[in-house]
């Protein structure tokens, strides 16, 4: 991954292709690029920076500033937590703080995600996620992450790629779901079936008795 982020640089002339992955990436046994682990070192190596500097910046500080610095920092850290989590899921809508609530009837779509709206939500939470406003040490990472989601869902293909991607997988949980209350269903019967074969052969010489029993006690 490259990304540079440079101070004062406007969201909107920052490019989406921030990064790219390497399609020639040789792996270690943990699974992971060597790229990728050099990434992970350099996002810790910054983070670790930045909070040093959060952290020098608050001893400089008088006591009402720093409350308020904490308290943006809070605010930041939310949405950074945000971000981090969607990203982690895969899902480049709520990256960018959109929902997917596309509906197709035929060759008609409703509540279609345009790509105003996904500009729009780009440069709302690109703002607010840019190291230069935003305080979290992960501030970085989150914004990176947000482009990526930004230049999938912006390219028409890529995007429609990616619904039928996560449609599927949808579908296959849905599946998944019915399979298991099914399974859960057959186990039941399963289990009852015996025991009342056992109460019905117990209860069966006694039926007449019962009957009459119950007709003199109501």
């Amino acid at each position: 991954i490259a990304c540079t982020v440079s101070k004062g640089e406007d969201v909107d002339d920052i490019g989406r292709g921030a990064f790219e992955k390497s399609s020639s990436a040789s792996y270690d046994d943990s699974g992971f690029t060597a790229e990728q682990l050099r990434e992970a070192a350099e996002f810790e190596k910054l983070q670790a920076q930045r909070e040093a500097e959060y952290e020098a910046t608050l001893e400089k500080m008088g006591k009402e500033k720093r409350k308020k610095l904490e308290k943006q920092r809070k605010i930041d850290a939310r949405l950074v937590n945000k971000v981090l989590k969607a990203a982690s899921k895969g899902d480049h809508y709520r990256v960018l703080g959109l929902s997917n609530n596309e509906k197709k009837i035929g060759s008609f779509v409703l509540f279609r995600v345009t790509p105003a709206h996904i500009k729009k939500a780009f440069r709302e939470r690109a703002r607010k996620l840019h190291p230069d406003k935003n305080t979290d040490p992960r501030a970085t990472q989150a914004f990176i992450e947000l482009e990526e989601s930004a230049s999938v869902l912006a390219d028409a293909d890529s995007k429609e790629e990616y619904d039928e991607t996560v449609a599927m997988q949808k579908q296959r949980s849905r599946d998944d779901q019915r399979e298991m209350i099914l399974a859960i269903h057959r186990k039941a019967i399963s289990f009852v079936r015996p025991i009342f074969v056992i109460f019905n052969t117990a209860v069966r010489p006694f039926a007449t008795s019962l009957t009459v029993m119950g007709v003199l006690i109501l």
